[in-house]
């Protein structure tokens, strides 16, 4: 865990700025796709950056909406750097409408945009992940294993290292399919139905996050309506054969 990164006087928030890095990449990453694929690669990674940017304010305001009296109290507390006070699956949800809105604003053939954006996710969700090691945030139940880390004082599952690499693996699973023909979009719905898969199993390790129906938590039930979508949709997507 290392929360900040002390540059003499300055002290830098690192989970914050794993995640700048990780929005950096990204849009650096759905500009050069967006290119590749025939698109103005300059014009979609705006798009992105809308839904973003509109995505991590989202967030933030919906945490503070479920806590209202805190943040009245110290207002500024809504410009901190804290992951744990995001409400990241409605920051998802806005910034993708945003991200939508904004590509046929920008006149972006969707259908390619979302090829693009692909592996912008697997990249973010990896930010993530190391920015949560760095916080000490979504951290792993007890565990006596060689791997284990040492964190609030217990060695855990590290959690965090999984969800990482299952974002790597992802990412590999994009570049060695990504001149492979597929139909249109249907780049994204694999993409997620991989982060989905690992989710399940990684959210099962979790020390943080409660137990609801038949002893699944939030995060596994999430992941498996994505997963369930993901396989309904990708079939819709194919063409029909002649």
């Amino acid at each position: 865990m290392l929360p900040f990164i002390q540059l003499g006087p300055l002290a830098i928030n690192t989970p914050g700025l794993l995640l700048l890095i990780g929005f950096w990449l990204a849009v650096w990453l759905v500009e050069r796709e967006g290119d590749r694929l025939g698109l103005r690669g300059t014009a979609l990674s705006g798009a992105l950056m809308v839904g973003l940017v509109g995505g991590l304010i989202a967030a933030r305001f919906a945490f503070a909406a479920a806590a209202p009296a805190a943040y009245i109290a110290e207002p500024w507390a809504l410009l901190a750097p804290t992951l744990s006070a995001l409400d990241l699956p409605f920051g998802l949800f806005i910034g993708a409408i945003l991200f939508f809105f904004d590509t046929q604003r920008r006149q972006i053939a969707l259908l390619p945009a979302l090829d693009a954006l692909a592996p912008t996710l697997p990249l973010m969700a990896f930010a993530l992940a190391l920015a949560q090691l760095a916080g000490g945030d979504a951290y792993g139940a007890p565990a006596n294993l060689p791997w284990s880390i040492y964190l609030w004082d217990e060695w855990r599952h590290p959690t965090q290292i999984y969800a990482a690499l299952a974002a790597l693996a992802t990412l590999a699973l994009w570049w060695r399919t990504r001149n492979t023909p597929l139909a249109p979009a249907t780049r994204l719905p694999l993409l997620i139905g991989a982060l989905a898969l690992a989710q399940i199993g990684i959210e099962g390790l979790r020390g943080d996050s409660a137990l609801l129906v038949a002893g699944l938590r939030t995060g596994q039930i999430v992941g498996l309506v994505l997963l369930a979508g993901c396989l309904w949709v990708i079939p819709k997507l194919q063409p029909a054969e002649k």
